[in-house]
């Protein structure tokens, strides 16, 4: 990529999460993966990937490993790296592996319970860092019953710890489209309802898993 790659470190409680902007070719090769998926019904059905997910969200599907490679070496190895070093400034990393990646694809009223993406049922599955990003944003109107200072509708939140006066526990994020957000597997989040006047109106994002493996991780396995 000929462009810079811009990346900010958020720290509103706990953890660190990234921010970035998404160049629009990625936006673009995205949806036309899952415009192709969800055009072939054969393809869709293999793709399909609600079954392991929490949501309760009208299509998960994953993201064709082409595409996903493509993007992980021009653009998320670049995040994923910037964050990791910054917290491990002695030890450099020296690759990240993705285990999953998918779109979520959100109608009116779909929604995502508050969850994480770790695997206490097997340990060898736990990624390090999850991630989310926002391919399409629709107009959004407030509930009937919504209240003014609080429109939260189609927003996520992240959660951690306990508030008290001198430390915020949560964090509400309004997507946006392009933006990129990565962060711990193990913190929580929700995903709100949106409504709007369009029945099949959609809030698309993707999200993916990853391992993160430290050059002196390679160099004890060498050994």
């Amino acid at each position: 990529m000929k462009d810079k790659i811009e990346c900010k470190l958020l720290k509103p409680f706990g953890s660190t999460i990234a921010k970035s902007t998404m160049p629009k070719e990625l936006i673009d090769d995205f949806l036309k993966d899952l415009y192709d998926i969800r055009q072939n019904p054969e393809k869709a059905k293999q793709y399909a990937y609600g079954h392991r997910l929490a949501g309760q969200v009208y299509k998960e599907l994953l993201i064709s490993p082409d595409i996903m490679l493509r993007w992980k070496q021009k653009y998320f190895d670049h995040i994923i790296r910037h964050y990791v070093e910054a917290h491990y400034k002695n030890n450099k990393m020296a690759k990240c592996v993705i285990q999953s990646a998918w779109t979520n694809t959100q109608k009116p009223n779909d929604y995502n319970p508050l969850h994480t993406h770790t695997h206490f049922s097997n340990k060898a599955l736990n990624p390090d860092l999850s991630c989310v990003g926002y391919l399409k944003i629709p107009k959004i109107v407030p509930y009937n019953h919504s209240k003014e200072h609080h429109q939260v509708g189609g927003w996520i939140e992240f959660c951690e710890g306990s508030e008290n006066i001198f430390n915020n526990a949560n964090y509400l994020v309004q997507p946006i489209l392009g933006d990129y957000y990565l962060f711990p597997a193990n913190m929580k989040h929700i995903v709100y309802p949106f409504a709007s006047d369009d029945d099949n109106a959609e809030r698309i994002s993707f999200s993916f898993n990853t391992t993160v493996i430290f050059d002196e991780m390679t160099q004890y396995e060498q050994k």
